[in-house]
């Protein structure tokens, strides 16, 4: 008997430099803006002990936390403490995303999760969420998150 492989990847559309220019004007972004606040994330990020330094070399990282953060040093500053801080608390949320394992197939068959892979005109992304079962004890909200990717599209390890 064939097994039913599950395949889990955001193959996102990268957007175009027209939606890229909407998102930034939005949010008061330009180029320069962007390059001065990841220098400032940097600087602040070599001032944190507690999180670590790697992960934060590649300015792309921390660019794609400002649009999420609605262009807010403290928000995305909260952001990546906050990632490291559950990370730490509770660190088998946030590693272990194998597809080939038993209670990754046995979340796939209680419930779908599908983000589009081309961003609405007022550039929003949709994701399909529902249930694939009418059982809610099979539902286990822990495993759900555990499936997600971050809501950064992006982790910094």
């Amino acid at each position: 008997m064939k097994e039913n492989r599950v395949k889990m990847t955001a193959e996102f559309l990268p957007p175009s430099k027209e939606i890229i220019e909407k998102v930034w004007a939005e949010f008061g972004l330009d180029e320069r803006s962007i390059k001065e606040a990841v220098d400032i994330l940097k600087e602040w990020l070599l001032l944190q002990p507690h999180l670590p330094k790697v992960g934060f070399s590649e300015d792309g990282r921390l660019e794609r936390w400002l649009i999420p953060s609605k262009n807010s040093l403290q928000r995305v500053k909260t952001a990546i403490d906050m990632y490291y801080t559950v990370k730490t608390l509770i660190p088998d949320l946030m590693s272990g995303w194998d597809t080939t394992t038993k209670w990754f197939h046995s979340i796939s068959k209680v419930i779908y999760y599908c983000p589009m892979p081309k961003l609405t005109p007022d550039c929003d992304r949709i994701i399909v969420f529902g249930y694939q079962t009418p059982d809610p004890k099979k539902f286990y909200c822990r495993r759900f998150l555990q499936t997600r990717p971050h809501d950064t599209g992006d982790s910094f390890d």
